[in-house]
C-alpha cells in the first residue's frame, strides 16, 4: 500500500523516483535526478506495531517530466479498471486522452493498447473463464426466464475429454410473444463475426413493430458459420414461433440492423457478449413499450408520418369513379399519368398500397371523393393497438455471476483456435 501510494504520487506531479531499499520490514525512495533531495522512508515501528514513515525530505527540485517510465502496462491498467466498469465502450483513444488530461501525462500507443488489453480481461473476465461457465450461465437464464428456449451443444467425441463449446441458442419467451402479437410475417436472418479471440458467428432472427423498428425473435453464437449450423438455428426458431406453413413466415437473409447496434459488443468474451445483448434487448423493450403506452393515435407514428405525406400528395390527383354500385372503383389523373384504384380489394396499379399496407396518394384522393378516413385504411400491423401488445411482455432480469447457481456439469473448453487464412488486415473494418 506504501509503495502504491509512493508510486501514484511521483507520478501525479511528474517525477521519476526509485526504490533504495524494499525488504519486508523497510520501503527508502529517492528521487532518481541528481541534486533533488527528495527521499521518504518506511519501517516498521516496534512501539506502535505497525509501518511508520521516519524520514520524508520534500519538496522536489528537479523538474517535472512528462513521461514516466514508471507508468508502466500495469499501473496504467488498474488505473483504468474503475473507468471501464462505468464506461464499457471506452476505447484506447479514450484513455489516451483521459490520462493526458487528468493524470498529466504522455504514454505511447502500445502502453494504452497492453493496458486496456489487461484492463479488460479483469473487468469482463477471461475469455476461456467464461467458457467454462456456460453452464451456470443457462441455468441462471432458465430460472428466472421460464418458458424460454436455451439450448447449449458441446462436442465430446470420448469421456476421457473435457466437453468443447459447439453452439448456443437463446430465445426468450417474451420476444415470441411480442413477435406473435404484433409484428409482420417476416424474418431477417443474418450472421456476424465475433472478434474475441477464440472467434465464432453470432447468428440472428431479426423481425419489425408496427412503427418499423427492428425486433429481436432469437439469436444463437456457433464455433462456424455453415448450412449445418443454419438448419439447426432455423430449426430451433420454428420450434419456438411454430412452423411457416401454418402461420405463414417468410424468411429474408442480409438484415444488417441488428448487427449495426452490437458492433461495440463483439470483441468481448462471449458471456459479456450475451450480457450485453440481453440488457440491450431489455432496455430497448421497456423504451419502446413507454414510447407506445403514451401515443396517442389510432395507427403508429412511421405510418401515420407516411400517410401524411401521401394526403398531401393525393391533392394533384383527380380521381374519376368509374360508376360501380360500390362506389369503390376509379381511375385517377394526373396528366399525362392515370392510376387505376379499387378500394373494394385495397388496391391501386401502382402497386405501393399492396406491397406497404398503407395507402398511396392516389387510394387516398379516392377516399376523399367518398369522405372515407384513410387511416381506416392502414394494415392492422400499423395500429397502435398491435404496437403495444408487441411490448407487454418483457425479459427478466438475472442476477450476478457470485449468486448463479452451480452446476455438476463439467466446464465446457473454448472451441479451438483457428488462426485465418492469409496475411492479417492491416485496414480497420
Amino acid at each position: 500500500m506504501f509503495k502504491k501510494a509512493v508510486t501514484d504520487y511521483n507520478i501525479a506531479i511528474g517525477r521519476v523516483f526509485k526504490f533504495v531499499k524494499n525488504d519486508n520490514k523497510r520501503v527508502r525512495a529517492k528521487c532518481r535526478s541528481e541534486g533533488c533531495k527528495w527521499e521518504i522512508f518506511c519501517s516498521w515501528s516496534n512501539e506502535v506495531k505497525t509501518f511508520k514513515i521516519k524520514k520524508f525530505v520534500e519538496p522536489h527540485t528537479c523538474a517535472r517530466g512528462f513521461k514516466n517510465k514508471q507508468a508502466n502496462k500495469k499501473w496504467l491498467a488498474a488505473q483504468l479498471v474503475d473507468k471501464l466498469r462505468s464506461y464499457l465502450t471506452m476505447s484506447a483513444h479514450d484513455a489516451f486522452e483521459w490520462f493526458k488530461r487528468y493524470r498529466d501525462i504522455h504514454v505511447y500507443d502500445y502502453q494504452i493498447y497492453r493496458a486496456m488489453s489487461v484492463a479488460r480481461k479483469i473487468v469482463e473476465g477471461f475469455e476461456r473463464l467464461q467458457y467454462q461457465k456456460l453452464w451456470d450461465y443457462c441455468k441462471e437464464l432458465r430460472r428466472r426466464n421460464p418458458n424460454s428456449t436455451f439450448g447449449l451443444t458441446v462436442d465430446r467425441p470420448t469421456l476421457e475429454l473435457p466437453p468443447t463449446f459447439d453452439r448456443l441458442y437463446i430465445c426468450f419467451n417474451a420476444n415470441v410473444h411480442g413477435f406473435k402479437e404484433g409484428c409482420r410475417p417476416l424474418i431477417g436472418l443474418d450472421g456476424c463475426f465475433l472478434k474475441g479471440y477464440y472467434g465464432g458467428q453470432l447468428l440472428s432472427a431479426v423481425a419489425q413493430d408496427g412503427n418499423q423498428h427492428f425486433y429481436v425473435i432469437a439469436i444463437a453464437v456457433v464455433a462456424q458459420e455453415n448450412r449445418d449450423t443454419w438448419s439447426w438455428f432455423l430449426s430451433n426458431l420454428l420450434g419456438d414461433i411454430g412452423q411457416y406453413s401454418d402461420n405463414g413466415w417468410n424468411f429474408i437473409s442480409d438484415q444488417q440492423k441488428f448487427n449495426s447496434k452490437i458492433v461495440k459488443f463483439k470483441g468481448k468474451p462471449i458471456i459479456t457478449i450475451l450480457e450485453e445483448i440481453r440488457c440491450y434487448l431489455m432496455g430497448k423493450m421497456n423504451k419502446h413499450r413507454l414510447k407506445a403506452n403514451s401515443f396517442v393515435g389510432p395507427i403508429c407514428p412511421v405510418a401515420q408520418s407516411r400517410l401524411d405525406k401521401s394526403r398531401k400528395d393525393s391533392s394533384y390527383w383527380t380521381p374519376e369513379w368509374v360508376g360501380d354500385a360500390d362506389g369503390y372503383k376509379f381511375q385517377v389523373w394526373k396528366r399525362p399519368q392515370c392510376k387505376v384504384v379499387d378500394l373494394g380489394v385495397g388496391t391501386c396499379s401502382c402497386r405501393m398500397w399492396q406491397l406497404t399496407g398503407i395507402p398511396c396518394a392516389h387510394a387516398i384522393a379516392c377516399m376523399a371523393y367518398n369522405n372515407l378516413e384513410p387511416e381506416k385504411y392502414v394494415h392492422s400491423w400499423y395500429s397502435t393497438e398491435r404496437w403495444r401488445a408487441t411490448y407487454v411482455p418483457y425479459i427478466e432480469p438475472i442476477t450476478g455471476e457470485s449468486d448463479w447457481h452451480q452446476t455438476e456439469l463439467s466446464p465446457i473448453e473454448p472451441p479451438a483456435f483457428k488462426r485465418p487464412a492469409g496475411r492479417p488486415k492491416q485496414r480497420r473494418r
